[in-house]
């Protein structure tokens, strides 16, 4: 992480990038597109803060990043047997009846794998529509001629995502990490952030969600409830 936040390509992107902050305060969030990462509670809770004090839409952008699905909903419909499903063992012996017997359990398996998988990728298509029309929604109130908004939103579905060098120089200038999970394992992406900031001689602040696995590892992390979106809001001020 030390040698990619100081590779030149990361040094380019960064200079890139502060050029278009012009002095703006970099907000950053970098999480796998799923229900538990907590993105919908994250745009309510800036949503709120730029309602209560809208001058900030104009000294800060919120850039969110995500980088996949990702998450319990995946590894669900890839690795899991649906619930009631029964996979046929096979036997050295059998007759034309238990093998039309275990025939039948296996395309009922299979039919009820493919229903799962689609129900997951549906689950993530309404996701990742309700995430842009909240970006959409915020913006909208307070965009100009010369900004587009204080949200930048970079959703899996997007055509040209941030390159390694990008998401470096992001993790290397932003001021504040928002990493808000609803329900989540050990995530190492505050302590890539940490490694960034320290690279370049830089302090990091991170608002972590007190359900993240890393909560109790990072002492020097804001905790926060993610569905108190209003306490979210202030920790955010």
């Amino acid at each position: 992480v030390r040698a990619r936040s100081l590779a030149a390509p990361t040094l380019g992107a960064i200079r890139r990038l502060e050029g278009q902050l012009q002095g703006r305060a970099l907000f950053l969030g970098v999480d796998t597109l799923d229900p538990t990462k907590g993105l919908v509670h994250k745009l309510l809770a800036f949503e709120e803060l730029f309602a209560a004090h809208p001058e900030l839409a104009d000294e800060l952008v919120f850039v969110q990043v995500v980088l996949g699905a990702g998450g319990p909903a995946t590894d669900d419909a890839a690795n899991e047997t649906p619930q009631g499903a029964v996979v046929a063992k096979p036997f050295n012996q059998r007759t034309d009846s238990a093998r039309s017997g275990a025939r039948q359990l296996r395309l009922d398996h299979e039919a009820a794998f493919q229903s799962k998988a689609l129900r997951s990728r549906a689950v993530f298509s309404t996701l990742e529509r309700q995430l842009h029309a909240m970006v959409s929604r915020i913006n909208s109130q307070y965009a100009t001629l010369d900004f587009e908004g204080p949200v930048q939103y970079f959703g899996a579905d997007a055509r040209a995502p941030p390159t390694e060098a990008t998401l470096a120089a992001l993790f290397s200038l932003a001021d504040v990490l928002v990493i808000t999970p609803i329900r989540d394992g050990m995530n190492v992406v505050p302590f890539e952030y940490l490694v960034a900031r320290e690279a370049h001689k830089k302090l990091g602040a991170v608002l972590l969600s007190e359900f993240a696995g890393c909560a109790r590892s990072l002492g020097g992390a804001v905790l926060v409830n993610p569905w108190d979106t209003r306490r979210f809001s202030t920790l955010l001020y």
